[in-house]
């Protein structure tokens, strides 16, 4: 059976001058090592990794780092993401265990004054169809062999979104307590193409359908699709798109009827206009006013959510961004997640002003929920500040 591996060893091998004839892709190069290849040989990116390739599996990787700055932070993330994970599924789980108490641990190495965590969120385009725990693991020991280090993390699967994904906290420091430092360009992209590469070699090559399928469930979405996408690539400067129906093809032609019913379907919202069969005209700003629509349920979806913790029902509702000398003074009602995989968390406050805001959480009060201290009920006090520093202005919540 040829695997994705085999496919990428060929590759990098007819680079010639980049890397042996012999041995394995791992011993050839490091992934670290090859992104710097990569970063001089632009031209051979598609060759080497195969990056707009639709053949391979897919998979998000989040990939980010938390400091030891304060208090008992790392133990309340812990606490968070077990919290999350209120679904009936175990705890969370390291290479051999399944019933690991996450916050214990990262209270132990913050209380060990390690100076990073790592945190990483992977999101498989078909999670559905393999053991996710099983390919954390897998993928974690790819992470070990390339770092040649003994790694220690932890991590739990969440089921509260439409895609399962796994939340994963990695170590800092090596069994030997030494740093592990990990390349931008690993972090970027290296172990996403792991997990590709494993789930590939799993579950076979993307096949056509596996696309179709994807892109018929954002037919109806009320949210930025694929096809949108296709739709503002497609449409000339006067806004007018002409589908072409290849029936030789079924595959092209089965994306077409596709374009079709979303093109219906935004006519239908009053974004686009068909002139004739094959023919429609789409609004400038169609993918604008999507994204605020999307908003606009996200606000009603996380207000229904939290609207049992208020003590009047009825206030009018809105998504506040704040502006640089306003404030807000309000009781929290709720705190919750926007996007888990983007890791984008909002907060619920009825104001004192006779409104319900919904507010997204950066900066200051990311660390303050990561300390568990917003809590419902709790008077809340933002402004949204600024102050120059190099000549530049930033701005933040405060």
């Amino acid at each position: 059976m040829l695997k994705i591996h085999d496919i990428e060893r060929s590759n990098i091998i007819n680079l010639g001058s980049s890397v042996s004839k012999k041995g394995s892709f791992r011993k050839t190069t490091s992934l670290s090592r090859l992104s710097k290849i990569i970063g001089a040989m632009g031209v051979y990116k598609k060759r080497i990794y195969g990056i707009s390739n639709p053949i391979k599996q897919r998979s998000i990787v989040k990939f980010s780092y938390s400091v030891n700055k304060y208090g008992s932070q790392w133990k309340a993330q812990g606490k968070y993401l077990m919290r999350k994970n209120a679904r009936g599924e175990d705890l969370g789980f390291d290479r051999k265990n399944s019933d690991i108490d996450i916050a214990a641990e990262l209270s132990n190495w913050q209380q060990a004054k390690d100076e990073v965590l790592y945190k990483i969120i992977l999101s498989p385009e078909q999670g559905a169809r393999i053991d996710l725990k099983d390919h954390a693991r897998k993928l974690m020991d790819e992470l070990e062999k390339d770092l040649r280090v003994k790694i220690q993390w932890n991590a739990v699967i969440h089921s509260n979104t439409d895609h399962k994904h796994v939340h994963i906290v990695l170590r800092g420091i090596d069994q030997a307590g030494k740093k592990i430092k990990i390349s931008n360009g690993y972090r970027m992209k290296g172990l996403r193409l792991l997990s590709e590469k494993l789930l590939t070699n799993e579950i076979g090559f993307r096949q056509k359908k596996d696309i179709l399928e994807a892109r018929q469930k954002g037919v109806y979405k009320n949210h930025i699709t694929a096809i949108d996408r296709d739709i503002e690539r497609l449409r000339n400067n006067k806004n007018y798109i002409r589908i072409n129906f290849n029936k030789k093809s079924v595959y092209q032609h089965t994306k077409s009827l596709q374009l079709v019913q979303r093109l219906d379907y935004l006519v239908d919202k009053g974004l686009a206009e068909k002139v004739e069969r094959g023919l429609y005209t789409v609004k400038d700003d169609f993918l604008s006013v999507i994204k605020k629509e999307q908003v606009r349920h996200d606000i009603i979806k996380s207000l229904q959510a939290h609207k049992k913790n208020m003590v009047d029902k009825d206030l009018p509702f809105e998504h506040k961004y704040l502006e640089v000398k306003e404030h807000i003074v309000g009781r929290i009602v709720g705190v919750g997640v926007s996007d888990d995989v983007k890791d984008l968390r909002y907060i619920i406050l009825e104001g004192v002003d006779g409104k319900a805001y919904r507010l997204d959480l950066t900066g200051k009060m990311l660390k303050e929920r990561d300390k568990l201290s917003l809590k419902n009920g709790d008077i809340l006090y933002m402004e949204k500040r600024v102050f120059e520093k190099e000549g530049k202005e930033i701005k933040y919540t405060h």
